[in-house]
């Protein structure tokens, strides 16, 4: 792993719970040591210890465009620094992940239920009487993309007004937010809708990155003893890590795990990620890379990496007994869907879309399943039509370990 820097540890005091923890008498204090770090951009480093690692975002460079592998290699870094928590917010470069189904999301950067890493989209978590809000939105066309200041303001609305960490990808207008262009300038790419909500919530601290140029921390004064203290750490060009010594009372511990995010189907079983192979050839379900609208659907040579574009997850519909699974794509995640006579991956829900069954068959609601081609080849674009069974093109179902 690489070395880093770090900044002499500050500290804080819950607003939430300051009266508490400063009442001359009062109830045993505890500290808690944060540790902030961002934009890493597929780079290893060996983090200061300490109890609640928070990595604001752009932790990859591609997410999932070039396949699974930056994500894994992140994933398995991740799991092995010795933090007791993580909180972990998504940024601009984990490009394909916002099109994921959430729950899909957690699975696949290992923050699942139970475990001690916690994957926050608009979403928040209580660690040790601490309240933490995650949210991963920008500015930029990329990954969780929101490109107007009114889109955001949205987004910041919910952010709980009970809060203590604040977590986002975006820095607020002006705060840490100077970024170099190809022009030679300075630009603030802060939100200023967002500085308008930590106006009104208060958080003791907000960490976010994003900006590799002006990086740091600083104390704010928003009237008379209401202070946010803002974390700049990306660490793409300064590595630096931020310290923070967070003071709570003493009480029972508590770790309060976000609400499990709603699913499209009444699936059984977890989804699957693989791929959808013409039995017995080479040739593998692609969503073409060169389509700028993502939906076209054809046949193609199985590459390397596991590209997205290949790769596609299977949701069982029905109940344990049901052999039909809903078809997402992992590259844009959309579904399968019968337009006109051609197949394209359109649907954003599962409803009336195609379905791949376990003999092997993809049917329409209405029973129409793919022809299989006189000729099979690379670029084959693929028909649909109420052929029986026996002469339907079948695929079979090549599961992939992500970790």
């Amino acid at each position: 792993m690489l070395p880093c820097r770090a900044q002499p540890v500050k500290e804080l005091y819950s607003r939430r719970l300051r009266d508490a923890v400063l009442a001359p008498v009062g109830p045993e204090r505890r500290c808690l040591r944060l540790v902030h770090i961002s934009d890493t951009h597929g780079s290893f480093y060996d983090v200061p210890e300490g109890d609640i690692l928070i990595h604001s975002g752009d932790f990859s460079n591609y997410g999932l465009q070039h396949g699974l592998e930056e994500v894994e290699a992140f994933v398995s870094y991740f799991k092995s620094l010795p933090h007791q928590y993580k909180v972990l917010v998504p940024g601009n470069h984990e490009l394909y992940m916002d099109r994921l189904p959430l729950e899909q999301l957690r699975e696949m950067l290992g923050c699942t239920p139970g475990s001690n890493r916690f994957l926050l989209v608009d979403e928040e978590v209580t660690i040790e009487g601490i309240k933490f809000y995650g949210s991963p939105w920008t500015q930029c066309s990329m990954a969780w993309a929101a490109t107007t200041e009114t889109s955001r303001a949205e987004r910041w609305r919910h952010i709980p007004e009970d809060t203590d960490v604040l977590v986002t990808h975006m820095p607020p207008y002006k705060i840490f937010d100077l970024a170099w262009q190809p022009d030679g300038k300075f630009y603030h790419w802060g939100c200023q809708a967002l500085l308008k909500r930590i106006g009104q919530v208060l958080p003791t601290l907000h960490c976010f990155g994003h900006v590799h140029d002006e990086v740091g921390r600083k104390n704010l004064s928003f009237g008379a003893d209401l202070e946010v203290m803002f974390s700049n750490a990306a660490f793409d060009l300064k590595r630096t890590a931020n310290l923070f010594d967070f003071h709570v009372p003493v009480e029972p511990p508590a770790v309060m795990a976000p609400p499990a995010a709603a699913v499209d189907p009444p699936a059984t079983m977890p989804a699957t990620v693989g791929y959808l192979q013409v039995t017995g050839q080479d040739l593998v379900l692609d969503l073409d890379a060169e389509d700028p609208a993502q939906e076209t659907v054809f046949l193609w040579k199985r590459l390397p990496a596991n590209r997205p574009n290949q790769l596609w997850q299977l949701h069982q519909i029905g109940d344990e007994h049901s052999c039909r699974y809903g078809i997402r794509s992992m590259c844009n995640g959309q579904l399968l869907q019968r337009i006109g006579d051609g197949l394209k991956a359109r649907r954003s829900e599962f409803g009336d879309a195609m379905t791949w069954a376990e003999d092997g068959v993809v049917l329409d609601h209405n029973g129409c399943t793919l022809v299989c081609p006189r000729r099979l080849r690379s670029g084959q674009l693929l028909e649909i039509a109420p052929v029986p069974h026996e002469e339907a093109l079948k695929l079979e179902f090549l599961p992939v370990e992500c970790f």
